[in-house]
């Protein structure tokens, strides 16, 4: 699995998440939000991508009204639809995610008709352009959110996909677990958004990790379902907002890396190397001492491979770099390079000692 967030689909995005070790950014596009801007930034936002070895991981839009009273598709919508699922094939992103108002003039059962004529549509347009399609469990804009609309709409449509988020059915007094077991097999996208009731009554979204719910098991049925998808946080608290809101996102980092397996690296391989990662490092480095470190082990990873000559110019080049930092920087770069050098012939164990030797005098200088 892969491990994300919803946010705004600006550089500073991409820089805060390579930062954080996430895999991947989610955008929403909502009713109300600005599309135009967002589909004129197909260029950047490809550019950010390899820039910063961050893939996007899902397109969305919620709450927008998809069909008339009647039951017939909104062209607009539909047609921006269309452009979105086109966006996610420009950008490399495997899911589209979309709901179905519910029509008061129509039965139940027709407005099952009318959701599936309208992600009919959707369908074949993310065929020709390598996009699945995703239903949102979020109550708000959408009718296609629980087992009985599953049972209609997605049990007819066989290639229609769910994105999940288990607040939504904790706040509606549903069984999530039950749920995920039962539909797991069809959840293309997965939320991470904390939720926490007293009572019967919601008290707060806190990070996930810190929350009410299950996660454990929630992440344990969805690996006997062969899920592999995108893991996305979403930041939705009262409290852990402003000062606190990095914080609060930096919980659900630690725990969910602390439960999940080893990440899986399903995304493009193109966004993930040591030069994407340079040029980020590279453009934080003023006045970010984490952005320092990784570049003095990017240049001792390219220095180390060699012979005598180049670790001496590897353990220089170190020192130089974090000797204006803190003991434990000037220490773990000395470390960097006696690590690299210590497998393989006596001059390289020879080496070592030598770094061994360079490490107390740059102590000696602190």
């Amino acid at each position: 699995m892969t491990l994300g967030i919803i946010t705004k689909p600006q550089e500073e995005s991409f820089i805060k998440a390579r930062n954080m070790g996430l895999d991947f950014l989610e955008f929403t596009i909502n009713k109300g939000d600005d599309d135009k801007s967002f589909l004129a930034d197909l260029a950047d936002i490809q550019r950010w991508i390899r820039q910063y070895g961050v893939a996007v991981g899902s397109i969305g839009r919620w709450k927008a009204e998809t069909i008339h009273p009647d039951g017939t598709p909104v062209a607009e919508e539909l047609a921006l639809a269309y452009r979105l699922i086109e966006a996610c094939e420009t950008l490399s992103c495997p899911v589209y995610v979309c709901g179905c108002n519910y029509s008061e003039e129509l039965s139940y059962f027709e407005n099952c008709q009318a959701a599936i004529g309208l992600f009919q549509h959707l369908l074949d347009h993310g065929k020709k352009h390598g996009v699945q399609i995703a239903t949102y469990n979020c109550r708000k804009g959408t009718f296609v959110h629980s087992p009985m609309a599953w049972t209609m709409i997605h049990g007819y449509l066989k290639d229609l996909k769910i994105k999940y988020d288990p607040s939504h059915s904790i706040y509606a007094g549903t069984d999530y677990l039950k749920e995920t077991d039962d539909w797991g097999s069809r959840f293309a996208h997965v939320h991470l958004k904390g939720s926490l009731m007293n009572q019967g009554k919601r008290v707060d979204d806190p990070p996930a990790g810190i929350d009410m719910t299950d996660w454990p098991a929630f992440l344990s049925i969805l690996m006997t379902k062969g899920y592999n998808g995108g893991l996305s946080i979403e930041p939705h608290s009262d409290i852990w907002k402003g000062d606190k809101l990095d914080d609060g996102i930096a919980i659900t980092i630690r725990y969910m890396n602390s439960i999940l397996p080893k990440r899986s690296k399903d995304f493009s391989s193109t966004i993930r190397n040591s030069e994407s990662a340079n040029l980020l490092k590279t453009k934080e480095s003023s006045g970010n001492l984490i952005a320092k470190e990784s570049a003095t082990v990017l240049a001792a990873n390219k220095k180390t491979t060699g012979n005598p000559k180049n670790i001496e110019a590897a353990t220089n080049l170190a020192a130089n770099k974090v000797t204006t930092g803190s003991p434990k920087n000037i220490e773990a770069a000395t470390n960097l390079a006696a690590n690299k050098v210590t497998t393989g012939s006596p001059k390289n164990i020879e080496s070592s000692n030598k770094l061994t030797a360079s490490k107390e005098s740059l102590r000696a200088c602190v």
